[in-house]
C-alpha cells in the first residue's frame, strides 16, 4: 500500500502487473486481457529468424540487381567495340 502511495500505482496497475507477471511465469507470449493482440502470438527466436532472412533476401536482392546492371553494361560495352571495330576495318569482322 505504501508503494502505491508513492509511485501512483492504481489497483488496475497493479492487476495488470501482475497479469504480466502470472503470464511470465506460465510461459504465455501475448496477453489478450492487457489488450495485446492474439494475431501477433510469436516467439522472439522465430521473429529474429525471420527479420535475418528479411535481411539476407534484401541484400541478395540488392546484389542481383547491381550484378544484372553492370554484366548488362559491361556486355553492351563488348558489343559496342566490336561493332566500331567492324565500322573500321571490315574485312576483320569475320575473323
Amino acid at each position: 500500500m505504501l508503494l502505491k502511495i508513492f509511485v501512483g500505482i492504481s489497483d488496475t496497475d497493479v492487476s495488470k502487473l501482475s497479469d504480466i507477471l502470472a503470464s511470465l511465469r506460465m510461459g504465455r507470449l501475448a496477453w489478450p486481457s492487457l489488450g495485446g493482440s492474439c494475431l501477433f502470438r510469436v516467439r522472439i527466436a522465430t521473429k529474429l529468424v525471420l527479420s535475418f532472412l528479411l535481411i539476407i533476401l534484401l541484400t541478395s536482392g540488392v546484389f542481383s540487381i547491381v550484378g544484372v546492371r553492370v554484366i548488362g553494361n559491361r556486355i553492351v560495352a563488348v558489343m559496342s567495340a566490336i561493332a566500331d571495330a567492324q565500322k573500321t576495318e571490315p574485312a576483320l569482322a569475320g575473323k
